[in-house]
Order: structure tokens, then C-alpha cells, then sequence
């Protein structure tokens, strides 16, 4: 797990020209972030960014290295942002704000994972970098959403819902995920309220799953044309 590195900086700007922190809920808090442009210049300043290592061999994502953490400055002039960074930086990353002496990298990878994202700020975003190619867009998968259903179980001789979201298709249907609820004490346990919680997060999964799904449909899509393009 990437280790959050401090710095030693006073009075950062929460709000400029180009820098923007915005409330991401995440578990168990809220922190602010700001997600990295390619419309802002992004620069090393000093120190050398150390790499990581996820998995083994040929799938390592990242080979672990003896580097110091690096001071970036994203931005130029009076308003550049200065953090820290224990990876290379790239669009699409996120800057973290804990407090002003706490300002750092988080690789995309890492905060979606642990925050709830947004994508109306991701579009929002792409729209404001006016980047106008294909794209997935809220409305097709808010379509896509109403037509899911759900299956809930309560398991045997446990307080754990289970709630399948599932889209019809046809005389079949799509899996798309599942959610969990449970509690510990089985004298607080209530089949209702464990449905509504299992229902809400097999919810949250299933959109996102859609997301997935769709953007690997247009990109299929996209390629399919440039292929016959060039036939």
C-alpha cells in the first residue's frame, strides 16, 4: 500500500484558477482532492520519486526502488500547487488535501478504490478541457439502471442479505453484481432493512460495472470503424 507522504507547506490555496479541492466521501471519511489535468502544466521540482510494486513477476504493475519521495508543482506562478509524490504523476491522478502541511499524490488506481467518485465531476471535468471525443454518458447508463432488477436471499442460519442486480435481456438476463448487507447481533436483524442495504449496494456496484461494460462496447466500436476504415 503507497504510504501518504507530508510536507512542509503553509496556507495552500483550496481554490484557484486551475487547482479546485472537492469533497470525496470515502471510508470512514471525506478528504479533499483534485483531479489532475492535462490542460495544467505538471512539473518535478526536486527529490526522486520512489516506484511500487503490485504483484509478481510479468504482472508487477510497479517494481519497488529505493527512491525519496519527490516535490511536484502542478500549475505555474503565485497559484502552483506544491505536493508530494512517491510515483510519476499523471492526468487523470488525484492530489490529496489533509491539512497544509499534508498535501499529496494518490495514482487513480488507488483513490478509486478507496473513495466514492463522482463521474459527473469526471465529466465535468472532460468538458471543461473541452475533450470531445466518444464517450459513455450518464443518461445512457441512468437508462441502463432503470432497467435492472433485483433478487434478494437471506443466507441459512445467518444475519447476511444477498442481493443480485441483474439487466434482462431478452428471455435471458446479465449478472451484474452483487450486494451485501449484514449486522452482527441477530436480535438487531431485520429482513427489510437488510434488503434495502443489500439493494443499495448491489446498486452502486451494478453502475459501476455498467461503466465498465459500456466503455469496453464503444471502444470494441470505435476500433471495429477504424478497422474497416482501413480495409
Amino acid at each position: 500500500m503507497m504510504r501518504l507522504a507530508a510536507m512542509n507547506v503553509e496556507n495552500v490555496k483550496l481554490k484557484t484558477s486551475f487547482v479546485e479541492f472537492k469533497n470525496y466521501p470515502s471510508k470512514p471519511i471525506v478528504r479533499k482532492a483534485c483531479l489532475i489535468s492535462n490542460q495544467v502544466p505538471l512539473s518535478k521540482v526536486e527529490g526522486e520519486e520512489a516506484t511500487w510494486q503490485y504483484g509478481e513477476g510479468e504482472e508487477a504493475t510497479w517494481q519497488y526502488g529505493e527512491g525519496e519521495e519527490a516535490t511536484w508543482q502542478y500549475g505555474e506562478g503565485e497559484e502552483a500547487l506544491t505536493f508530494k509524490a512517491h510515483m510519476t504523476p499523471k492526468p487523470g491522478d488525484y492530489i490529496c488535501y489533509l491539512n497544509d502541511v499534508g498535501v499529496y499524490h494518490v495514482d487513480a488506481k488507488t483513490f478509486a478504490e478507496r473513495n466514492v467518485i463522482d463521474q459527473k465531476d469526471v465529466l465535468q471535468e472532460i468538458e471543461d478541457n473541452q475533450l470531445n471525443a466518444p464517450k459513455v454518458s450518464p443518461e445512457h447508463i441512468n437508462q441502463l439502471m432503470s432497467l435492472v432488477q433485483y433478487h434478494g436471499v437471506v443466507v441459512p442460519g445467518t444475519t447476511t442479505t444477498l442481493v443480485c442486480a441483474y439487466l434482462p435481456i431478452g428471455d435471458s438476463s446479465f449478472t451484474l453484481a452483487t450486494g451485501e448487507s449484514s449486522c452482527v447481533s441477530k436480535e438487531n436483524f431485520s429482513e427489510s432493512i437488510g434488503y434495502k442495504y443489500a439493494v443499495i449496494d448491489a446498486e452502486a456496484k451494478a453502475r459501476q460495472m455498467l461503466w465498465v461494460l459500456e466503455g469496453y462496447l464503444l471502444q470494441h466500436r470505435l476500433n471495429s470503424q477504424v478497422e474497416v476504415q482501413h480495409d
